[in-house]
C-alpha cells in the first residue's frame, strides 16, 4: 500500500489532488512499523510494474512547494474536515515534512539501487 500511494504521489506531482494518499501514508507511518528491506522491494517492483521512474530527488508531491501551494491547503483541509478520521493530521506543510521522513529514504534507496535494511518502528524515525 505504502508503494501503490507513493507512486501515484510521484507520478502525479504538482496536479496531485487525492489528499487521501497523503493521509493514508502519514497514518501508516504513525501506526505500523516498516522494515526498509521490504519496504525498498515493494517500492522497485511497483514503479516497474506502472512503468515508473524511480526519482532520485525529492518528488514534486513532496516538496516544499506542493506543501505551500496555497490549492493544495485548501485541498487537504477540505479533505481533512469532511472525513472521518482515526488521526486528527497537522497542516499540509508539517504532514508533507513526515511523509518524506518516512518514504524518502527507501525511495532513495530504490533509485540508487541501494539495499536498505534499516527499522521504522511506529511513528518513527528510521533506525
Amino acid at each position: 500500500m505504502v508503494a501503490e500511494k507513493l507512486q501515484a504521489i510521484v507520478v502525479l506531482g504538482q496536479a496531485n489532488s487525492r489528499m487521501k494518499d497523503f493521509y493514508d501514508l502519514l497514518a501508516l507511518s504513525r501506526l505500523f512499523a516498516f522494515e526498509g528491506g521490504s519496504l525498498v522491494q515493494a517500492i522497485r517492483a511497483t514503479f516497474e510494474r506502472r512503468d515508473t521512474l524511480l526519482p532520485t530527488e525529492t518528488p514534486l508531491g513532496l516538496s516544499a512547494a506542493f506543501a505551500e501551494d496555497s490549492k493544495k491547503a485548501r485541498q487537504w483541509t477540505a479533505f481533512v474536515g469532511r472525513e472521518p478520521l482515526l488521526l486528527q493530521p497537522s497542516n499540509l506543510p508539517a504532514a508533507i515534512v513526515a511523509i518524506g521522513e518516512f518514504v524518502f529514504p527507501p525511495l532513495q534507496a530504490a533509485a540508487l539501487g541501494d539495499g536498505f535494511e534499516r527499522h521504522w518502528p511506529a511513528g518513527g524515525p528510521w533506525t
